[in-house]
């Protein structure tokens, strides 16, 4: 069912049930006010029942719709449905204002009702005693009429019929009774006025039926603006039976005010006998009238609140929705000319974010197409290392399928070295690059870390290989010109000595031991010209690691031996782990390049001071560090110091690091 349906169902069982609340109410109170309603209280007591029963029904229904609509605030304020918090107020304050003011009209009028019906101390017992004196006139004045009735009907028994007229006009004078009647069978045969009074109606039929059947009878009947009481008797002659009413009228002030005594009387007894029903049924009118203003003052609160907070709800879900990304929303025209008018406002702010959108939708794809197609590897990756996006050129030169990936497992398998450099970079979480020689020195890497928000950075890789070759044959050619110039060098005293020695033995004369100094001298040069080519060849032929399983801290003791023995003023101070594992290393290579790294510290230090070596493990890997406290490398030539014949020392090729 949509939502327009259910307003209208809301609306119309709210109006329906309202006017039949009121509708029993008012008829309700058109049957009390009803005169004549008490006269016949017995008689309508069965609808009276039914529409006490209808009444309890009806206020439970309006029982249920009231503590429903409290039961549907409470939900919507638990699950904290849009304008909720609005709604709830509205309601509620037009409940207080409906329910409190006839809460306490309610308490007042129902005590007005109860006191209202009460019965006044000692009427019963009057009404009681008046109605026993009545009775007894009544006994009176039918004991009267009843014995002449007696007498008249054994006469009439015992004489012919042709003489009955005669003889019962003997009886008028006698007694005070104004009229008597002769029926055969439920045929009128003569009535004789002993007064002069108007003409008498004829009996009831059914009161001669019941003098047929009980042999006699009275009844009581108002005629002609005056009250008559017959008494009659019945007798059977020659199988025809006769019916004698002897009659007496008496003023309309004495029957009248018996007649309406004996109702009073009757009524007070049935208004005493019913006094809690018909308590009890003013109550419940007075409380269906009460809840059906309640419910009218409920009803209208909740419609006037969806009516005024339905256009926020459908603002705030379209916020929802836009929130979402749904731009394609628009809200439909409202009521009042207010919100129509926020309708349109928002309608538009919607249109023009989904311009913005499209804009920057075509100018992200530009972007992408840009980037996609770049040399350079550009990766967007979360602090975890999940990869967000990585472009055509960084899945080449990583080794990379797709996205999603983990970039520390895919460096750790391929970039060790990278991968390090990374994680050191995403604790500092600054801008920081560096280059780094990958398989062998056959493939250069330059690696860009790019701080890019607070749960993501920007990884930029570039291939270098080729600029790296170009600048290391530029490299060379300046090395080969150092290299030509240091063994020129050592070439010209051997040359002079070569010639010096040729001249002697041209000539004859020489001496043995000044021969054997120039040769000495030759050698030298020669000895030194070889360890310069052999460091030099070491240098361009650097040896492949061949890792295998070593104690770490075995060589750091071994070196630990060596220094502490070689310069009495200096200290080798290890920091490794007393249970520190195994690694995979070449021993000779890490050796040489400690040994390389210690002896650049103690020279810097002048061979005295602190040298510390320490190893730790981070994750899967071991990081040693050489710390001095010597004066460092100058800044200028830090590029450079992992070229051959580059020194601080001003002295020897450089070719260490």
């Amino acid at each position: 069912m949509s939502s327009k349906e259910k307003k209208k169902n809301f609306k119309f069982w709210g109006i329906i049930l309202t006017l039949l609340s009121l509708s029993v109410a008012f008829g309700y109170i058109f049957i009390f006010r009803r005169e004549g309603f008490e006269k016949n209280f017995t008689a309508n007591q069965t609808f009276l029942l039914f529409l006490w029963y209808l009444n309890i029904l009806f206020i439970i229904i309006l029982l249920f719709i009231i503590v429903r609509q409290f039961i549907k605030l409470i939900l919507e304020r638990k699950e904290k449905q849009l304008g909720y918090k609005l709604r709830t107020k509205l309601v509620l304050s037009l409940m207080a204002l409906v329910l409190i003011p006839i809460l306490f009209l309610f308490i007042f009028a129902m005590d007005l009702i109860v006191q209202a019906n009460q019965i006044p101390e000692g009427l019963p017992e009057v009404f009681s005693d008046l109605e026993e004196i009545i009775k007894d006139w009544d006994k009176k004045e039918i004991e009267g009429l009843f014995n002449f009735s007696k007498n008249i009907t054994s006469f009439f028994f015992e004489t012919n019929e042709k003489n009955w007229l005669k003889g019962a006009q003997k009886y008028c004078g006698k007694t005070d009774i104004s009229f008597f009647q002769v029926y055969q069978g439920k045929d009128f045969l003569f009535s004789i006025n002993c007064e002069p009074i108007k003409k008498i109606q004829a009996c009831p039929t059914d009161f001669l039926n019941e003098i047929r059947e009980n042999g006699k009878g009275f009844l009581w009947k108002k005629e002609q603006e005056k009250w008559t009481l017959r008494i009659g008797s019945g007798f059977s002659k020659e199988n025809i039976f006769y019916t004698v009413i002897v009659g007496k009228i008496f003023p309309e002030e004495i029957g009248k005010g018996r007649e309406k005594f004996l109702l009073t009387s009757q009524r007070l007894k049935e208004l005493t006998f019913q006094k809690k029903n018909l308590d009890l049924t003013r109550i419940l009118i007075f409380l269906l009238l009460t809840l059906s203003v309640a419910f009218a003052g409920i009803w209208l609160g909740a419609y006037l609140t969806r009516y005024f907070t339905s256009p926020l709800s459908q603002i705030l879900e379209g916020t929802r929705e836009v929130a979402k990304g749904n731009l394609d929303l628009k809200l439909p025209s409202a009521n009042m000319e207010e919100w129509d008018l926020l309708f349109k406002y928002f309608n538009y702010m919607v249109q023009e974010l989904k311009n913005y959108r499209t804009q920057l939708a075509e100018e992200r794809e530009y972007l992408k197409t840009l980037v996609e197609n770049l040399t350079l590897g550009v990766l967007n990756v979360r602090v975890d290392g999940i990869i967000l996006t990585i472009n055509k050129r960084g899945k080449e030169l990583l080794y990379i399928d797709k996205e999603g990936e983990n970039i520390f497992q895919k460096l750790d398998e391929e970039f060790l070295s990278i991968s390090f450099w990374l994680k050191e970079s995403l604790k500092n979480n600054k801008y920081s690059s560096q280059i780094f020689e990958i398989k062998a020195n056959t493939f250069c890497l330059s690696a860009s870390f790019i701080p890019f928000s607070s749960n993501s950075f920007l990884l930029i890789f570039e291939d270098v290989t080729e600029f790296i070759r170009a600048q290391r044959i530029g490299t060379w050619k300046e090395a080969a010109q150092k290299i030509a110039h240091e063994i020129k060098n050592p070439l010209t005293p051997i040359q002079l000595f070569s010639e010096h020695i040729k001249k002697k033995i041209e000539q004859g004369d020489y001496e043995r031991e000044e021969l054997i100094s120039s040769i000495n001298s030759i050698l030298d040069e020669v000895n030194h010209l070889k360890i310069m080519v052999d460091s030099f060849s070491q240098y361009a032929r650097m040896p492949l690691p061949q890792p295998k399983k070593m104690d770490l801290k075995e060589l750091f003791f071994q070196l630990k031996d060596i220094y502490d023995n070689l310069h009495p003023k200096l200290k080798l101070t290890l920091e490794i782990a007393e249970d520190f594992p195994e690694i995979e290393a070449d021993k000779e290579l890490l050796r040489r390049a400690l040994v390389n790294l210690i002896d650049n510290a103690t020279e810097a230090m002048k061979f005295e001071g602190n040298v510390t070596l320490k190893a730790e493990i981070e994750e899967n890997n071991v990081l040693i560090y050489v710390i001095d406290e010597g004066c460092g490398i100058p800044e200028k030539i830090r590029e450079n110091i992992f070229k051959p014949y580059v020194s601080t020392k001003g002295r020897g090729s450089g070719m260490g690091l």
